[in-house]
């Protein structure tokens, strides 16, 4: 839904701050949650919401002036998980994702989930570069080759989307080890 937008002006002379409500009930909305009231100041919109009534749909904030107002809605940005195919030794299977934006941009500070041919393994938080790697006990993760059998999921947030992404893991058998006595 495109922002409604409103231009309030007043004859009367006032001083302080002005409480501005705003019953925005012909806008649709995905989520009313997420709405904030801005106020136009010098070149730039500002975020000047002081409440949000979800129930009788009225958002209000408080200015030191009147101009044009609008109700946005904050959306999350898309995210991308990547997860990069991985060939590991059966004595230390290490797991690595990326999250990025839908720009490539990396998101840091986020928990990703991670599981095995539907069998939750673990959690870990990307680091600056948007990668979270996870590191399984030795027999976590029995030899074998995963065809997209790595899932990792990021459950979204206030800021970014949730998203999933697949891939393949081929873990190599142990080695064997015959060890032989000299006895009599």
């Amino acid at each position: 839904t495109p922002a409604t937008y409103f231009e309030l002006t007043t004859t009367a002379a006032y001083t302080g701050r002005i409480r501005v409500c705003i019953d925005y009930s012909s806008s649709a909305y995905v989520d009313e949650a997420q709405l904030g009231l801005f106020h136009f100041e010098g070149a730039e919109w500002v975020n000047r919401t002081v409440s949000l009534d979800v129930l009788n749909n009225l958002i209000c904030a408080d200015v030191d002036s009147l101009s044009p107002f609008a109700v946005f809605e904050r959306t999350q940005a898309a995210s991308v998980v990547t997860v990069p195919p991985a060939s590991q030794p059966y004595s230390g299977v290490v797991l690595s994702a990326g999250l990025v934006t839908a720009n490539g941009d990396p998101v840091p500070g986020r928990t990703l989930q991670f599981a095995v041919n539907g069998t939750a393994v673990g959690s870990a938080t990307t680091g600056s570069a948007g990668t979270a790697t996870l590191a399984l006990a030795p027999g976590q993760v029995p030899a074998g080759l995963y065809s997209s059998g790595v899932e990792v999921s990021f459950d979204g947030d206030a800021e970014f989307s949730a998203s999933t992404g697949v891939g393949d893991l081929s873990v190599a058998r142990a080695p064997l080890v015959i060890r032989a006595s000299d006895a009599s």
